[in-house]
């Protein structure tokens, strides 16, 4: 197991070049069937039926939402020639397979868990795109395009997205054929070493992007624009669960609570989970416990970055969360920052 340390250097690394992630905490849902169009049209939130298999918009984000618009669990839609896969977190998908079967009634259609055959693989940094061009001998695509490439008997599927600010990828390959694919990027780093991420790093990187997580700023209580997830809506399709509460919300123009960024002094970060506090505005560097004002949300991710020192995100009230705002916690004062994260 890699220390902070040893997380935070390999983050450096990353960012300065490319690293590789065995994305075992991602898994897929395979949904087939002659009717996999409309019927997914009708359950996820983004334009499904606009997709093509073929280079171009050939995937989207999307989410599935509970009929109270909470989110079940955001996802990545690709579309292939005979089936769709939905990429998430594995956390969040038996719920989301549960509820999506639950809604199968006269369709042709399965759903079903083709993880134990399909690995997935990140790809992340500015250097990330050459990689892939070396390895295999393909353009990286464009974000949310779906590129393939042979490779030996098979194939590697390259998804033009990730889970960091800089430039990402995902690869997705037959189980087998892991070490095989591993070792092509690895050639194609060269002279460099190939940089391999842990956990720290990647979750160090979501932060930094300001990505929510499931179980951490996502859930079935929590509003795809609380998490500043607008981009998975389409405003255009026809109706979907949970498609009139979002409306509702947006013909009101906002909501309630926002994601944001927090920067913390050295010394002042706080529990995971700790609640938020609106800062007295005549001493809000020198706020202590007992002059802490009501209460305004709640910390969801914690994280200490090489460049950005003591981080979290969090969900505060839509008021407080123009970026430089002072909020209090138990142990002091913390800046609402812009996200992702800047040194600028």
């Amino acid at each position: 197991m890699s220390t902070a340390n040893e997380s935070a250097e390999k983050v450096r690394a990353i960012r300065a070049g490319a690293g590789l992630f065995r994305r075992s905490d991602l898994g897929l849902l395979e949904v087939a069937g002659g009717d996999r169009r409309r019927w997914l049209q009708g359950m996820l939130s983004n334009d499904v039926e606009a997709l093509e298999p073929a280079p171009g918009r050939s995937g989207c984000a999307a989410a599935l939402l509970n009929h109270r618009a909470g989110v079940i669990a955001a996802l990545q839609v690709l579309c292939r020639p005979e089936v769709f896969w939905l990429e998430g977190e594995r956390s969040a998908l038996e719920a989301a397979r549960t509820r999506m079967q639950a809604f199968i009634v006269a369709d042709d259609v399965e759903v079903r868990d083709p993880s134990p055959e399909i690995a997935v693989l990140g790809l992340e940094g500015p250097e990330a795109g050459a990689w892939l061009a070396a390895a295999f001998g393909v353009e990286a695509p464009g974000r949310d395009a779906v590129a393939s490439a042979a490779f030996g008997p098979g194939e590697v599927m390259i998804g033009g997205w990730g889970s960091a600010a800089a430039v990402g990828f995902r690869l997705y390959c037959e189980r087998t054929a892991v070490d095989a694919v591993v070792e092509a990027l690895q050639g194609a780093a060269a002279p460099e070493a190939l940089i391999e991420g842990d956990a720290g790093a990647r979750e160090i990187l979501r932060i930094e992007a300001g990505l929510p997580a499931h179980g951490s700023e996502l859930g079935e209580d929590r509003l795809p624009d609380e998490a500043r997830l607008e981009h998975t809506i389409s405003e255009t399709k026809g109706c979907y669960t949970g498609q009139e509460i979002i409306a509702r919300l947006r013909s009101r123009g906002r909501v309630n609570h926002l994601l944001v960024g927090l920067r913390f002094a050295e010394g002042e970060m706080p529990d995971l989970g700790s609640a938020l506090y609106a800062a007295p505005s005549a001493a809000a560097s020198a706020a202590k416990p007992g002059d802490r004002g009501k209460r305004i949300g709640e910390v969801t991710s914690l994280c200490v970055s090489p460049d950005f020192a003591a981080i979290g995100l969090g969900f505060v009230r839509r008021k407080c969360a123009d970026p430089g705002t002072q909020v209090a916690t138990a142990r002091g004062v913390a800046r609402v920052a812009e996200l992702p994260f800047s040194l600028g």
